[in-house]
């Protein structure tokens, strides 16, 4: 985690994606961008509600 974060700290000019669902809304947390979800595929009005809930600042509904 602590990688993730210097990447993020020090690189401005692209997007960082978490590859993991589960790590998704840690990832957007730490200040990451978003995630490549496969879960997505199954359950895409969760996986876009965790990121509109934390977009929103109502993470603990998610």
């Amino acid at each position: 985690m602590l990688q993730y974060i210097e990447c993020i700290k020090d690189r401005k000019d692209f997007a960082v994606l978490s590859g993991n669902d589960a790590l998704i809304l840690k990832r957007l947390q730490a200040g990451g961008h978003g995630g490549v979800a496969g879960g997505a595929n199954i359950y895409p009005h969760t996986m876009t509600s965790i990121y509109n809930k934390f977009i929103e600042g109502n993470i603990e509904e998610t």
